[in-house]
């Protein structure tokens, strides 16, 4: 992949296109790996997919209409495709997926596809994400064979629940993102999901050899979490699932600290709060507890020491 290409930004829509052509488009020019069909015909099909370039790496979302795909061993033997994805069904009433056996995937839950072999899915109007990783890079880390995990369920938890946030929130804000921040991102996630394969496959982990993606998940799991008092690094790194010295490790490579992103976290969240609450005006000691600190004192002092200005002169100066 050309080095410009890395975080581009693809929007593919139907809804540009006279509705007697959206579906034709929508088979032709979105879908790649697999050929769908319509459960019940009509003139109109919303389809859109948006796709974010990384490393060996893909990381995409596909909205539409109700539909049913198909991968083929006859399409496998003719396009050579053998990519593998984790998909997170996001939003849908129904979704059944067949590779393997049949299984019904509800929303919120990750599976794992395997595009070497055949598969089919049925959707009724969804948004799915997905990280796509290619053969040789999944190899590289995966071995050889691991059609055993084709069509099965991620467990949920750990790095698998930090994986689902991190798709959502990247596809969330990709349009406000730089490039290199949505290539930052993609890589992540494939990391992670990399990661979660070789656990499932029951291999050991060389944890030091996915730094960027704990990175990402550690720094994922401090966001989310750092209103908790008791959010400590060890904590963080059994939430994602590494052991502290290896989360220690990806930290220190970037002249971090674990405790050091726990805190500017929570800080970074008090002044978010100071800077949004012009109407209720919560009591400086209110926010102090809302973000993680037990004392108003230590709040205040770690407030002026890391913006320089203390918290009551953030209200002052944004409002006055």
């Amino acid at each position: 992949m050309p080095a410009d290409a890395a975080g581009r930004l693809k929007v593919v829509t139907t809804a540009l296109l006279p509705a007697a052509q959206q579906f034709d488009f929508y088979r032709d020019g979105v879908m790649r790996r697999v050929l769908p069909a319509v459960p019940h015909p009509r003139s109109a099909f919303r389809g859109s997919m948006r796709v974010i370039a990384g490393s060996g790496a893909e990381l995409v979302e596909h909205k539409s209409d109700p539909v049913a795909v198909e991968r083929s061993a006859r399409r496998i033997r003719g396009d050579d495709c053998d990519d593998i994805s984790i998909d997170l069904m996001r939003h849908c009433t129904t979704c059944t997926i067949s590779q393997k056996g049949d299984r019904v995937v509800r929303s919120g839950e990750l599976c794992f596809i395997y595009y070497g072999q055949p598969v089919s899915m049925t959707r009724s109007r969804h948004t799915a994400h997905g990280i796509i990783v290619s053969r040789a890079r999944a190899s590289d880390v995966l071995g050889s064979d691991f059609s055993s995990l084709a069509g099965k369920p991620i467990p949920k938890g750990g790095l698998a629940a930090v994986l689902s946030r991190h798709l959502m929130a990247t596809l969330d804000e990709a349009g406000s993102m730089a490039a290199p921040e949505r290539a930052a991102a993609t890589d992540a996630a494939a990391e992670m999901m990399l990661v979660l394969l070789r656990t499932r496959l029951g291999r050991p982990v060389d944890e030091d050899g996915f730094p960027f993606g704990f990175y990402q998940a550690a720094r994922m799991v401090i966001g989310r979490h750092c209103p908790d008092p008791d959010l400590t690094p060890a904590r963080v790194a059994a939430l994602v699932g590494c052991s502290r010295a290896s989360l220690y490790r990806a930290f220190a490579s970037r002249d971090e600290t674990v405790a050091d992103a726990i805190w500017i976290a929570r800080l970074d969240r008090a002044l978010q709060l100071l800077l949004s609450s012009a109407d209720s005006q919560p009591p400086v000691s209110e926010i102090a507890w809302r973000c993680g600190f037990r004392h108003a004192a230590s709040f205040a002092r770690m407030f002026r020491r890391h913006y320089g200005f203390s918290p009551s002169d953030a209200r002052v100066l944004t409002f006055s």
